[in-house]
């Protein structure tokens, strides 16, 4: 057999969608080594979002589905989440990297990445109570990467009352499998729930909107602090996004229009650029869209509508085309986009009969495969 050099078997391999690599990793102890490699997986992960290749929408509302970016027209898929017959309520609570973030009753959290199967349940973080506190605090997860130590990192936001007392925060470390308290948010800054208080990850920080004024709360990954963002100059009702790696906003004028706006100087207030603008009469009236991301020619926006349904929105023709997604029983739903990748996480509570019996059918496979 020919000698193939390993860039090349690397970059090949790195064009795959994440269930074939886990057969491959039986082919030989040379190809596990590599597609196990995190420098191998995250050219996996760039390579998926510069193709949006191995994308997918995740939606939930009691239940989790997944739809593939290419074949948005199919059927969905319910996913088996890890402790989906508790007895406590799951929470979708964000994804980077494809992995997951669940919230599993008021305290509890699991990093699960859906490709692999795998998943983590996180410590239970403590809550320090302001004194003479009595009352449910309002607990609020996110998941995002620390580029700097190669580290994935879940945020934890206590807010008991932001009218108050400030908002306590913590940070959970993959490779420390610990917990540690940083700056906490100051009431005055206090976090909008509902819509709002799914994050945006984009530029290494999270982001939400603030209630009371029309600015951003971002946190730094790799700092683990927080800092304010200024918004575009507009004062309307505003749905937080990415689109082309950048972090945007849609802007309602009810019953007029929605306008959207792309930071592309991270960080710059005058870089806020006012991108498109959809009428609401285009064809149909709607009261909001969410951005998830761009076509892949770049020419249309997918958008979830009303938390309704998908729609295609044409950016030069200003058409809007809607989406016949099969399956979905509910009349209302939340999404987001999440990529395919090969992240491990180590740590998480399983079957090891269950997996090592994966694993010999995985073996076989790539055998079949192979010959």
């Amino acid at each position: 057999m020919a000698y193939i050099p390993t860039g090349l078997i690397s970059n090949i391999l790195s064009r795959l969608p994440v269930k074939p690599l886990l057969r491959f990793r039986c082919v030989s102890k040379p190809w596990r080594d590599l597609i196990d490699d995190r420098h191998f997986i995250r050219s996996h992960i760039n390579r998926s979002f510069e193709s949006k290749n191995n994308l997918s929408v995740m939606l939930w509302y009691d239940d989790i589905y997944s739809l593939p970016f290419d074949s948005l027209n199919d059927a969905v898929t319910e996913l088996d989440w890890p402790f989906k017959y508790s007895v406590d309520k799951t929470y979708f609570l964000g994804c980077c990297d494809g992995l997951v973030c669940l919230g599993i009753g008021n305290e509890n959290a699991v990093i699960w990445n859906p490709a692999t199967r795998k998943y983590r349940k996180l410590p239970v973080a403590p809550i320090e109570y302001p004194q003479g506190y009595v009352g449910e605090p309002e607990i609020l997860f996110a998941i995002g990467y620390d580029s700097v130590a190669d580290d994935y990192k879940v945020v934890k936001i206590t807010s008991c009352d932001f009218s108050k007392y400030d908002s306590e925060v913590r940070v959970y470390s993959m490779k420390l499998d610990s917990w540690r308290r940083v700056g906490d948010i100051p009431r005055q800054h206090y976090i909008q729930w509902g819509y709002g208080r799914l994050n945006v990850f984009v530029c290494g920080s999270l982001h939400w909107m603030l209630g009371p004024e029309h600015s951003i709360v971002a946190f730094d990954m790799a700092a683990e602090e927080h800092r304010l963002l200024p918004g575009p100059e507009c004062k309307n009702t505003w749905i937080p996004g990415e689109l082309g790696g950048c972090l945007c906003i849609f802007d309602n004028y009810v019953g007029l229009r929605i306008e959207a706006w792309v930071m592309k100087d991270y960080g710059m207030k005058e870089s806020w650029t006012r991108m498109f603008s959809i009428p609401h009469d285009c064809p149909l009236s709607f009261e909001m869209a969410v951005p998830l991301t761009y076509s892949k020619d770049g020419g249309k926006v997918l958008l979830l509508q009303d938390c309704e349904k998908f729609v295609w929105y044409d950016i030069e023709h200003q058409v809007r085309e809607d989406i016949g997604t099969l399956g979905l029983l509910w009349e209302y739903f939340e999404a987001m986009m999440c990529v395919e990748s090969l992240v491990p996480v180590e740590g998480g509570e399983s079957d090891e009969k269950k997996q090592d019996g994966q694993e010999e059918e995985e073996a076989a496979a790539a055998k079949r495969i192979i010959h």
